[in-house]
């Protein structure tokens, strides 16, 4: 498969290629944004470790490339640890502010 053109993002499985440009996009949010409730942005190896965790209990996490660049990301994840959550799953969506009107997170 190749990327799409920038009218029409790729979305795959995120790679360990892509972290750098994840930890731009989610330091773009903690530090000009509540949503995340992060008050510095965590270093790379943090968001690599997050991911290993997600994807270890077979949660989806994806990329949304923009002409082959990163142009968001996102990621479900349990809700919260109760039993009464156990079918419960929260989802987390992040675009790049160069992105955004792009309708990246549109698809």
């Amino acid at each position: 498969m190749t990327s799409a053109h920038a009218s029409h993002p790729f979305i795959r499985e995120a790679a360990a290629g892509n972290f750098d440009a994840i930890a731009r996009i989610y330091a773009h949010y903690v530090l000009h944004a509540l949503a995340t409730f992060e008050e510095t942005p965590p270093p790379v190896d943090d968001l690599r470790a997050r991911h290993a965790a997600i994807v270890g209990a077979g949660m989806p996490y994806v990329v949304a490339e923009l002409d082959g660049v990163v142009a968001g990301y996102a990621y479900a994840s349990a809700y919260r640890p109760r039993s009464a959550y156990r079918h419960t799953i929260e989802d987390s969506v992040y675009v790049a502010d160069a992105a955004s009107g792009w309708r990246c997170s549109a698809r």
